[in-house]
This record gives C-alpha cells, structure tokens and sequence, in this order.
C-alpha cells in the first residue's frame, strides 16, 4: 500500500482557491518520463530554430513569468522567448506564484 503524501504547493493552492477533487491532485503526482521527453524535444526544436536565425512567428506574442515562481526560474523563461521571435512583450512579475493567474495579487 502506497502512502499519499500532501503537496505543499498543492495544499497552498487549494487553501486559497476551490477545485473539483477530480480536476487538481491534492498529492505529489510525478512527472511522466513522456511529459520530461515532450518539454525537452520542443526545447531543442525551438533552440535549433534560434541558432538557425530563424523565428517560429514574427507576429507578437506576450510572456508572463514570475521572479515569485516556485516552479520555473524567471530569467530562464525570458531567455527561451528569445527562441520564439523578436515581437515579444515580455512582463515580470515580482511575487507571484507559478500559476500567476491563482495568485492573489
């Protein structure tokens, strides 16, 4: 028998926020080896594209990252926009959490 260990950034999020027990794991859920492989293959594709000088869209898109994240780091997210394209608005917020959209600032 498995023992279910309360995440602590999950049981912050639900403290602050309601959810379909169905819909967000109160739990340490881990990361599937597919998930790991899917992020990193997009990673090196959108890095070849970059060094190749060319842009996956030159239309404007908007990156929203957090210095407050507890997930991502902040400056490698901007840096990885770069690959994207040049018309980008980047916004950092300071204190928010990873999901800046459930934060309560």
């Amino acid at each position: 028998e498995k023992e279910v260990v309360v995440s602590p950034w999950s049981a912050r999020i639900w403290s602050m926020h309601y959810y379909d027990w169905a819909t967000r794991p109160l739990y340490k859920v881990p990361m599937t080896p597919g998930f790991a492989q899917g992020v990193t293959k997009v990673h090196r594709d959108l890095k070849t594209v970059f060094h190749n000088k060319d842009t996956v869209t030159t239309k404007p898109f908007l990156v929203i990252t957090s210095r407050g994240d507890d997930v991502l780091v902040s400056q490698e997210t901007l840096s990885r926009a770069v690959w994207i394209g040049p018309a980008r608005t980047e916004i950092e917020l300071n204190d928010n959490g990873h999901d800046i959209f459930l934060s309560g600032d």
